[in-house]
């Protein structure tokens, strides 16, 4: 581990002509680093190109969601012959659970297992765990980073933009603008008020992490996760947004039930440079659509990034 907290599991090669000798359009590297939030250690793919790149960018996943699925992992496969690194990464929300195994493992037969995942988010870790990701690049050698996020990972992105003004670009791709989404969806009238008093009483009694049953997807979350859930604040999402002027790309299907919610979040949206790709029968995940979405992403980018991005 160095001083900046961040490790990788393989030996990367020097940045730009070294890379020429490599077999195929780009080389692929497993990394770790730490989120300075969480202070938990977090994995992802470092994606290099094969001629010297002009920046970076960070792939945020959605809620359940990791580095080896999804945008984060077909949006660098078909952008990589472009002069830019890509990092996928697992945020601490990856997938809806896991054990944790960055820590030292407890007597599970007398002692709590340490978990973590979608179930048990942390909302407020979730800039640390994209800063992390961003030190990791400039620790590179790379100045221009943007970040983009899809679903939960564009919730992010306007988090980050509050505590980092500096993106040099950013990507929504069916954005998340609050996470009081999904309670409506999964409490009825009053079902709401009396889960909230439940997970009230666990956080209490020192049970945050154990789970409330909820009907659909997820199935489960956590006392502590489904309070901050019902606690964030309307409007948080667009004051980060606007707390950066960095251009945004905005992409969503307009088969989403969110279409029309989008589409105004885009017009209000107070930044010299915005564009948006509204994409003809696309649902959530995008299917059918990637080639499509890849080019808009790669040429934004590149019109953002211009000039080389490596530190001399």
């Amino acid at each position: 581990m160095t001083a900046q907290g961040m490790s990788t599991v393989s030996a990367s090669p020097a940045m730009g002509s070294a890379h020429a000798s490599l077999p195929g359009p780009a080389y692929v590297e497993l990394v770790s680093f730490r989120s300075p939030s969480s202070g938990q250690v977090l994995d992802g793919a470092l994606w290099w190109p094969d001629q010297d790149p002009v920046g970076a960018v960070v792939y945020l996943h959605g809620k359940g969601g990791n580095f080896y699925s999804g945008p984060s992992r077909w949006l660098p496969e078909r952008c990589r012959h472009l002069p830019i690194v890509h990092l996928g990464v697992n945020m601490s929300c990856h997938d809806l659970g896991y054990t944790r195994v960055d820590v030292p493992a407890p007597d599970f037969a007398v002692e709590d297992v340490p978990v973590a995942g979608g179930m048990w988010e942390d909302i407020s870790a979730g800039p640390g765990d994209v800063a992390g990701a961003v030190a990791l690049l400039r620790g590179r050698g790379v100045d221009q980073v943007a970040v983009a996020g899809h679903s939960s990972g564009g919730f992010y992105v306007g988090r980050y933009s509050a505590a980092a003004p500096d993106v040099a670009a950013r990507v929504l791709l069916s954005p998340l603008l609050t996470n009081r989404t999904a309670l409506s969806a999964w409490f009825d009238g009053p079902g709401l008020d009396q889960a909230l008093q439940a997970a009230r009483a666990l956080v209490a009694a020192g049970g945050g992490g154990q789970l409330v049953s909820v009907p659909r997807w997820y199935y489960g979350i956590s006392a502590a996760s489904l309070l901050q859930r019902a606690a964030d604040p309307p409007g948080s999402w667009e004051q980060g947004m606007a707390a950066s002027s960095a251009p945004t790309l905005w992409v969503w299907g307009d088969a989403e039930s969110r279409h029309r919610v989008w589409s105004a979040a885009f017009a209000a949206q107070q930044v010299e440079r915005k564009e948006k790709l509204v994409v003809a029968g696309a649902e959530h995940h995008y299917l059918g659509h990637e080639r499509l979405i890849a080019d808009r992403v790669g040429a934004f980018l590149m019109s953002v990034f211009g000039s080389p991005g490596r530190a001399d």
